[in-house]
C-alpha cells in the first residue's frame, strides 16, 4: 500500500513532512479550541448553562446513543473541565509527536464527545477539524518532526527511510479537501451565486459577520461584487482539482491561493470565526516534498533553523538517547505504513463519506446507517453560504422588566433596553460559538431551546445584581431583511420570540410601543 522511498509520487502520494505539518497544525488548533471551551465550561457544558442535559436529550429525541459523549457523565462544571484537561494533554502530545497515532485517536474520540455534548454551538471549523483528525488516525503521523521519530529509528537501524506514502488513507485525507470545496460549490445552486451573481453583495451586507473592511468592500461597484461572486465559485471548483497536479509550482500556487482566499479575502472582510484557519489546515497535506527540500536548504531560512535547533536542543538530545536505547534493546523496527485492517476501515469510511455528500447534493438518494454517522460524527454538510447567503440579518435583545419598573437589555450589560441598532452588531457575542448559538435560536426548529438561553441570561444577571429582581423577560430578534441589489432597506422588525413572567403573571409582554 505504501510507496517505496525511490518510487515516483502518485496522485494520492503524501509527503511525510506535510503529514507532520498537518498533525502539528491540527494539534495547535485543537489546543486553542479546548482552551476557549474551558472558558465557557459552565455556560456550554453544564446544567447551569444554555444547554443542560435535558436539552441534550431533546436534541437526540430520547435515543440512548447521545450518552456516548463522556462530557455528559456529570451535569456540573468540574467534570467537563477535567475532561478538557485530558484533551489538552493529548493535544500537546499531538503537537510534539509522542505516541502520535494514539494521541490523535484519543483526541478525535474526545473531540466528537464534546461536539456531541453541545451540537447547537458548532460551526464549520468544528466539522473541518473533526474530518481532518479522522483521517489522521489511519496515517503514520509520527514518522517526521516528532518525538516518536519513526524515520529516525529506521535510519538508526540502517533501514530504508520512507519520505512519502500512498494509501487509501492518504487518498481519504486528500480527497476530503476536494469533497469540502466541491460540495460547498455545488450546494450553492441559487441564482444569487450563478446567474445573478449577487451572493457577495448579500454576504457583505450581513451585519452579524461584516468587519470594517467588509463595510468598505460592500460599497464597491456592483460589477466587482459580481466578479468576486463568480471567482469564489471558480476557486471552489477548480482549486481542489488542480492541487492534485504533480508539478510543485502548480501545487504551491494553488495552496497559496487557498491561504490568500481564506486569510485575506474572507477573514479580513467577515468575522466567520476560526473556520478560516481550519480551512487552511485542509490544504497542508498537499504541500509538495520539494517545497520542504527548498526550505531546508534555503539561505534565508538558516538563521531561523539555527534558533529553532537551539530551542529544541534538550528535546533532540532526549530523543537521541531514546533512539539509542531502543536500538540497544533491539526493539522492533518501526514500520511506516498502515495495517490492512486500518486500510479496509479507511476504504469503507471513504465510500460512506462520499455517499453522505452525494446525498447532500441529491436528497432523493437513501441515507444509509444514519445512527452510525451521527454517533461517530462521520456526517458531513458543507453548505457555507449555501444555497445562498442568508438575507434575514439582525440582532438579539433580551428586555428585562425589573421590580422598579425599569427595562434593561441583558445583551447590553444591563443598559436601558432600546429597539435601536447596537453600535457594533458583529461583536455583540464574545466568541463565534456564542454567535452561532444565538443565531441558531432564531431558527424555528431550535425554538424549544430558547428557554434555556433565557434562563441562563436571567441567572447571570441576578447573580451580578441580586438587589434588582427581574419580573419579566422578553427575547426579541430584530429582523433586518437585506434587500435585493438596488432596493431600499425596509425598517427593522422587532420580533418577540420568547417571553416569561416571573413575579407578576398579569404583566403584558414588552412591545416596541412600550418604549
Amino acid at each position: 500500500m505504501n510507496s517505496s522511498p525511490k518510487s515516483k509520487p502518485s496522485l494520492f502520494s503524501l509527503d511525510l513532512r506535510s503529514l507532520a505539518a498537518t498533525r502539528i497544525a491540527a494539534g495547535v488548533y485543537l489546543l486553542c479550541d479546548v482552551v476557549q471551551r474551558m472558558g465557557d465550561a459552565s455556560a456550554h457544558y453544564s446544567d447551569a448553562g444554555v444547554f443542560p442535559l435535558s436539552a441534550l436529550r431533546e436534541w437526540w429525541d430520547g435515543r440512548l446513543w447521545w450518552m456516548l459523549t463522556v462530557h455528559s457523565l456529570d451535569s456540573g462544571t468540574a467534570w467537563p473541565l477535567f475532561v478538557f484537561g485530558i484533551q489538552l494533554i493529548f493535544a500537546v502530545l499531538m503537537i510534539i509527536g509522542f505516541q502520535s497515532r494514539f494521541a490523535v485517536t484519543v483526541s478525535w474520540l474526545l473531540l466528537i464527545s464534546v461536539q456531541n455534548r453541545n451540537p447547537i454551538i458548532l460551526h464549520g471549523g468544528d466539522q473541518m477539524l473533526r474530518a481532518t483528525m479522522f483521517w489522521l488516525m489511519f496515517l503514520p503521523v509520527g514518522a517526521r518532526w516528532s518525538l516518536d521519530g519513526s524515520n529516525a529509528l529506521r535510519r538508526a537501524y540502517g533501514q530504508p527511510v520512507q519520505e512519502s506514502l500512498t494509501s487509501i488513507a492518504s487518498a481519504g485525507l486528500l480527497l476530503q479537501t476536494t469533497i469540502v470545496y466541491l460540495s460547498t460549490a455545488f450546494l450553492k445552486h441559487s441564482k444569487e451565486w450563478w446567474s445573478e451573481g449577487s451572493a457577495m453583495y448579500y454576504a457583505l451586507n450581513i451585519e452579524q459577520f461584516r468587519l470594517p473592511l467588509g463595510g468598505l468592500a460592500k460599497n464597491l461597484p456592483p460589477v466587482f461584487l459580481r466578479i468576486s461572486t463568480w471567482m469564489t465559485l471558480v476557486f471552489e471548483i477548480v482549486a481542489p482539482l488542480v492541487v492534485f497536479s504533480q508539478r510543485p509550482l502548480v501545487r504551491t500556487l494553488t495552496i497559496g491561493a487557498a491561504f490568500t482566499f481564506h486569510l485575506i479575502f474572507v477573514a479580513l472582510l467577515m468575522d466567520v470565526g476560526p473556520i478560516s484557519i481550519a480551512s487552511c489546515i485542509l490544504w497542508l497535506p498537499f504541500i509538495h516534498g520539494s517545497v520542504w527540500d527548498v526550505l531546508a536548504t534555503h539561505t534565508a531560512i538558516q538563521p531561523i533553523r539555527k534558533v529553532w535547533s537551539a530551542l529544541i536542543a534538550p528535546v533532540s538530545t532526549w530523543r537521541g538517547k531514546r533512539i539509542a536505547r531502543w536500538v540497544k534493546l533491539e526493539k522492533p523496527i518501526p514500520i511506516v505504513q498502515t495495517s490492512i485492517v486500518a486500510q479496509v476501515m479507511a476504504a469503507l469510511s471513504l465510500l460512506y463519506i462520499l455517499h453522505w455528500n452525494a446525498y447532500n447534493l441529491n436528497p432523493s438518494l437513501k441515507q444509509l446507517f444514519t445512527p452510525v454517522a451521527n454517533t461517530l460524527r462521520l456526517d458531513q454538510y458543507w453548505g457555507m453560504f449555501a444555497p445562498k447567503p442568508m438575507q434575514d440579518d439582525g440582532w438579539f435583545s433580551l428586555a428585562a422588566l425589573l421590580d422598579d419598573g425599569s427595562r434593561v437589555d441583558l445583551f447590553q450589560d444591563g443598559r436601558t433596553h432600546t429597539f435601536e441598532r447596537p453600535a457594533d452588531v458583529v461583536h455583540m457575542h464574545k466568541t463565534a460559538r456564542w454567535a452561532k448559538y444565538w443565531m441558531n435560536l432564531w431558527m424555528e426548529k431550535h425554538g424549544r431551546y430558547r428557554k434555556y438561553g433565557v434562563a441562563y441570561m436571567r441567572a447571570q444577571f441576578q447573580a451580578k445584581h441580586p438587589e434588582r429582581e427581574i419580573k419579566q423577560l422578553s427575547l426579541y430578534y430584530h429582523l433586518d431583511v437585506i434587500p435585493a441589489p438596488g432596493q431600499r432597506r425596509a425598517p427593522v422588525q422587532p420580533t418577540l420570540i420568547w417571553t416569561e413572567t416571573y413575579v407578576n403573571a398579569s404583566a403584558p409582554p414588552l412591545t416596541p410601543a412600550d418604549e
